[in-house]
């Protein structure tokens, strides 16, 4: 039987993960960005709630492990462009899933098969067009979506 402190032990690594995965997803969002506009005004907010810290332009709420989002300034690019930015997301989880898949060996450790279980949930999870019903980012448009309603409306910038 696990006692209470390995249970702790467990879901604050489970939390821990859940995190880098999420810090993950934004940071494919601004590498794009920066990649595709070589702009530098970029932010990236992890969770909800009040601003704990705040380490350059990352910001950590209070309710940190639910979510993040990332924002820039430059809102007029190419649609291609923008198209670009919101696929880093879930290519940069992608990215790290094949990446934890092909450099564990064994691929037999709890913690590593967590990691690459959540990377490929968030990358498919985002991936799917719909508005976000619950949570922190209630009524948010999903990267999917984002990107299906550009594809979409051609007449967008």
């Amino acid at each position: 039987m696990e006692s209470s402190l390995d249970m702790v032990i467990r879901f604050s690594i489970g939390v821990g993960i859940f995190f880098a995965s999420t810090l993950t997803h934004e940071l494919g969002h601004v590498a794009m960005h920066r990649i595709f506009s070589g702009d530098g005004r970029w932010q990236i907010t992890m969770g909800a709630g009040n601003t704990l810290v705040k380490l350059g332009k990352i910001s950590l709420k209070s309710w940190f492990m639910f979510g993040g989002h990332a924002t820039w300034e430059k809102k007029d690019a190419p649609r291609s462009h923008r198209i670009l930015w919101l696929a880093g997301g879930f290519l940069a989880n992608g990215i790290l899933a094949l990446l934890i898949f092909l450099l564990t060996p064994g691929f037999n450790a709890d913690f590593w098969r967590l990691a690459l279980a959540l990377n490929i949930l968030q990358a498919l999870f985002t991936m799917i067009p719909m508005v976000y019903p619950i949570g922190p980012y209630k009524d948010m448009p999903s990267d999917g979506l984002r990107i299906y309603r550009l594809l979409r409306d051609r007449e967008q910038k």
